[in-house]
């Protein structure tokens, strides 16, 4: 038997809250597209089979929590700060 999920009447889902709130205006010049993704942090970790785990945080204190827990959970992670820049001319 499944369950199907129900939410209120009138409610959106977070996800699309989220892309009309946060999404960058077809109209934003490379200047300032660069400058909202500038400090992005990524931590990777490395799993007991050698393999490795990527995951972006647009801030550093999530970034550090993420890695302490897998360090918690036995595996080696590192913090690496990069430069994300848009791609191709105007957005």
């Amino acid at each position: 038997m499944t369950h199907a999920q129900e939410s209120r009447p009138g409610h959106e889902s977070k996800a699309a809250i989220n892309l009309a709130t946060n999404s960058i205006p077809a109209a934003t010049d490379e200047t300032t597209a660069t400058a909202l993704v500038t400090g992005v942090h990524v931590v990777v970790v490395e799993t007991a089979e050698g393999k490795y785990r990527r995951r972006v945080y647009f801030n550093l204190p999530g970034a550090q929590r993420a890695a302490d827990r897998a360090v918690m959970s036995g595996h080696a992670a590192h913090i690496i700060l990069c430069q994300l820049m848009p791609v191709g001319g105007a957005l």
